[in-house]
């Protein structure tokens, strides 16, 4: 089980990443990447980002918000990193700490 502060550890490196990737949003540009001929990175790198962010939210009729499509990806992250049941047993005791 993740402790207290391993569960904000977490949190902490979720938002850090989200945080990043949202500073730095105008210079990640993969679209414009293959035009120019430019490697965006490597063939595992690339494997992992279509399997956690494409495949997931570009199916048919998907529409998503930006905070929904975070939760989603955050949720995918932690299952594919298998941290998702210690995850959630962590959000569990803090629910239960507040009522």
């Amino acid at each position: 089980m993740v402790s207290t502060s391993g569960f904000q550890t977490l949190t902490a490196e979720v938002n850090s990443a989200c945080g990043y990737v949202d500073a730095h949003a105008c210079g990640i540009k993969y679209d414009e990447y293959p035009v120019a001929v430019q490697p965006i990175a490597t063939g595992v790198m690339q494997g992992t980002c279509r399997q956690l962010v494409q495949d997931r939210p570009e199916r048919i009729g998907m529409l998503w918000s930006t905070a929904n499509a975070r939760a989603m990806l955050s949720h995918r992250s932690l299952k594919a990193s298998n941290a998702w049941d210690d995850f959630h047993k962590q959000y569990l005791i803090q629910d239960s700490l507040k009522a």
